[in-house]
């Protein structure tokens, strides 16, 4: 049995007038992310009925895929940005493909 993919979705809130440099630190995550070893989409959307909130859409070939993603520099790097530039904590959600 082949592992089972790993999928995210992560909101993130900006903070007023912090919206035009969180959208351009997620599009260099995504940039990044997207060539990590296990990546199989990584995708930044901005909401249409909330200003500044973004949502992650990530996939991984696996749990081990994630987690060596989360040990990069590049992740790194971006929560050290995001921390000033978020209104809140970022909201993660774990998805599985339904039967």
């Amino acid at each position: 049995m082949s592992p089972e993919p790993v999928t995210l979705l992560v909101t993130l809130q900006a903070r007023a007038e912090a919206g035009k440099r969180l959208r351009d630190e997620l599009a260099l995550l995504a940039a990044r992310s997207r060539a990590d070893a296990g990546c199989i989409r990584y995708d930044v959307l901005e909401e249409t009925d909330v200003a500044d909130r973004f949502v992650l859409c990530e996939e991984w070939l696996d749990e081990a895929a994630l987690v060596e993603h989360n040990t990069l520099p590049h992740v790194g790097s971006f929560l050290a940005a995001s921390g000033d530039l978020l209104a809140g904590p970022m909201q993660v959600k774990r998805l599985r493909r339904a039967s």
